[in-house]
C-alpha cells in the first residue's frame, strides 16, 4: 500500500529534501503551508486537513515562541488531536514536540536559557557554538526513539528558545540533554507518536534520521494500525 502523508509546515520552515525522501520510501506526499499572524498561533485553515490521509507530519520553525495554550485555531492542534484519536501516525518536527505537548495539554518553558540557567551573558555565545558543532542529546534506552534510530546519543541543531516543560496526557519524555532539557516526547500507547524539537529532515546524513523517516512511512503503510511499527516493542 502507498500511504498518502500530509505534511502541514509553517510559511518559510525549511523542509529540505523531507517530500522527496518520503517520495523515495514509497510515499505519496501533499504539502500544506500554514502562515503565522504576528505573535500568534498559526491561521486556522479551513477544508478537511486529514481526509484521505495516512499519516501526518508537522513541521514547525523558529516562530515556536509563538506556541501558548489558549490559542488553539482549528489548524495544527486540531489536527494533532485528531489524528491521535484516529490511531493514525503522527511525527512531529523542528519543534514539533513542543506542538504535540501542546495538543496534549502538556506545558512550555517560554525562555528554556533562563529556566535551564544559562548566564545571559553566554547565551549568544552558546547558541552560536550550537549552531557550529550541534547539541548533544541522550535518548531513553526503554524507548521506541531508541528502537527505530538504534543510537543512545544524538548531536542536533536547536533552532529556538522554547522548550517543553510538561509532556501531555500520555506522551513520555524520550530525549533529554545533560541539564534535563526535554527535545522529544512519544506516546507508548500509539502505534506512532512521537515529536521532536529537531529536524531529522535537515539531516539525512545521518543514518539514525533517516531510519525514523522510513519507520513513519512504514508506519503510514500498515492497513492494521498496530501491526507495523509500534513505539515500543510488544511483549
Amino acid at each position: 500500500m502507498r500511504p498518502c502523508i500530509q505534511i502541514l509546515a509553517a510559511v518559510g520552515a525549511p523542509l529540505g529534501l523531507l517530500p522527496l525522501f518520503l517520495r523515495l520510501c514509497g510515499a505519496h506526499v501533499r504539502v500544506q503551508h500554514v502562515g503565522f499572524a504576528a505573535g500568534s498561533m498559526p491561521a486556522a485553515q479551513s477544508g478537511p486537513l486529514l481526509q484521505d490521509v495516512d499519516g501526518l507530519i508537522v513541521c514547525g520553525d523558529t516562530t515556536a515562541g509563538a506556541c501558548e495554550p489558549g490559542r488553539d485555531p482549528d489548524s495544527w492542534l486540531a489536527a494533532l488531536r485528531e489524528a491521535a484519536k484516529g490511531r493514525m501516525p503522527v511525527l512531529a518536527l523542528d519543534g514539533g514536540g513542543q506542538w504535540l505537548t501542546l495538543a496534549r495539554g502538556g506545558t512550555l518553558h517560554p525562555d528554556a536559557a533562563a529556566h535551564y540557567g544559562v548566564d545571559p551573558r553566554q547565551r549568544s555565545q552558546t547558541r552560536a557554538a550550537v549552531q557550529r558543532s550541534g547539541h548533544a542529546v541522550k535518548i531513553a534506552a526503554d524507548s521506541g526513539l531508541h528502537r527505530l534510530t538504534e543510537v543512545e546519543e544524538l548531536m542536533i541543531r536547536v533552532r529556538n528558545n522554547q522548550a517543553i516543560a510538561t509532556p501531555g496526557e500520555g506522551l513520555q519524555s524520550v530525549a533529554q540533554d545533560w541539564r534535563g532539557r526535554i527535545f522529544a516526547v512519544e506516546d507508548p500507547h500509539h502505534p506512532f507518536c512521537l515529536g521532536v524539537d529537531w529536524a531529522p529532515h535537515l539531516a539525512l546524513h545521518q543514518r539514525s534520521q533517516r531510519r525514523l523517516l522510513q519507520a513513519f512511512v512504514r508506519a503510514a503503510s500498515a492497513v492494521d494500525p498496530d501491526a507495523d511499527i509500534a513505539m515500543r516493542e510488544r511483549a
